[in-house]
């Protein structure tokens, strides 16, 4: 039996992007929504159990920074998203390349979202991927995933309508299963 599947992206979706820069410490990290008690109890109660967190991170292809070192910003991240709560199962999946690689990993392209879907035996229809750039968008229709755009930092809005949070956006997934 499969069971529902929610990607989210990291920078600009769970944590604020940086406007002059990579987030490659836990200094860096700012998460200004987590998951509220009443919100992680309606996520368990309806079996909203896993989350995989897919995030292009080209800041390791240029060497800035070790793929060792974006999984512990990447996992900082998540548990402050999550607040803390070890209810949920997540996988983090990254690509460390940079766009001139043109590799398979490197959203838009859906290798990482493919295993993501595969690892948690989740199936399509009750998978969603929340996402704030168009690259995010690409990867999920290039699947037929359900998309839903996050905007946490109005200055960098390209849209004309998506969450401003990734909780209003969770809340939407739960209200239309509801």
């Amino acid at each position: 039996m499969t069971s529902p599947l929610i990607i989210l992206d990291r920078d600009g979706t769970i944590n604020i992007r940086k406007i002059d820069g990579y987030v490659m410490s836990i200094e860096n990290v700012s998460i200004p929504y987590s998951l509220s008690k009443t919100l992680i109890q309606s996520l368990i109660k309806h079996r909203f159990l896993n989350f995989a967190f897919v995030t292009n991170q080209s800041c390791i292809g240029k060497g800035l920074i070790t793929y060792e070192q974006s999984e512990l910003v990447t996992e900082f991240a998540i548990k402050k998203f999550l607040n803390g709560n070890q209810s949920f199962n997540y996988n983090i999946y990254i690509c460390p390349h940079i766009k001139e690689d043109n590799c398979s990993c490197r959203k838009p392209r859906t290798k990482l979202l493919e295993k993501a879907i595969i690892d948690f035996n989740a199936d399509i229809i009750n998978t969603w991927f929340i996402g704030d750039s168009d690259s995010d968008k690409e990867a999920a229709d290039s699947l037929d995933i359900q998309f839903l755009q996050v905007c946490l930092n109005p200055d960098l809005c390209t849209i004309k309508y998506c969450f401003h949070d990734p909780i209003s956006a969770i809340l939407n997934i739960l209200n239309s299963k509801m």
